[in-house]
């Protein structure tokens, strides 16, 4: 099973979507269920203590948790985390159970091809501090827009599901 779900901004109360009481139907998912966080997870953000206890949380759900980069993410601690095989793309495990879904990747789960078209621009940077609270590759660089253009070539246009973390303002 996918289950697909926005923003939990860990630590805020938007992580608690996916409690067992808010999301009962984990209770009948396994390690091969996922469920994709649409960016704006949240949970790497400055490495405090709490943060932890919401990684460690989620890592004993039944299920898997993947997300996509939004524009409220800690670029540059997410950085640091090594690139690994997932699913016929690239991810960075943050945990047994955690992944972060990179942008421009295909990855197929369940029998659906996924792409995952992380990045957005924040509509308030102004109240945010660059590299404390606000990052400029929240958006995809030319040169990864470019790369991203080339594996879609590649990949023949045949996702069945693009996540993505917002759509573009002209739709």
């Amino acid at each position: 099973m996918i289950y697909i779900t926005g923003d939990v901004h860990i630590p805020t109360e938007d992580i608690q979507k996916l409690s067992s009481k808010r999301f009962p139907e984990q209770k009948n998912m396994g390690a091969e269920d996922y469920v994709i966080i649409c960016g704006d997870f949240g949970g790497i953000w400055n490495g405090s203590p709490e943060e932890k206890y919401w990684i460690k949380w989620l890592d004993n759900k039944n299920f898997t948790t993947l997300f996509i980069d939004g524009n409220h993410e800690n670029f540059d601690m997410l950085s640091q985390y090594e690139e690994t095989p997932f699913h016929g793309g690239r991810a960075q495990r943050i945990s047994e159970k955690v992944y972060h879904l990179m942008r421009g990747e295909m990855f197929e789960l369940d029998g659906k091809h996924i792409y995952a078209l992380g990045g957005a621009a924040s509509h308030d940077k102004e109240y945010r501090k660059e590299g404390e609270s606000w990052w400029s590759n929240e958006l995809p660089s030319v040169s990864e827009l470019e790369e991203i253009r080339n594996k879609w070539a590649l990949y023949g246009r045949a996702a069945d599901i693009i996540i993505t973390h917002c759509a573009p303002t002209s739709i």
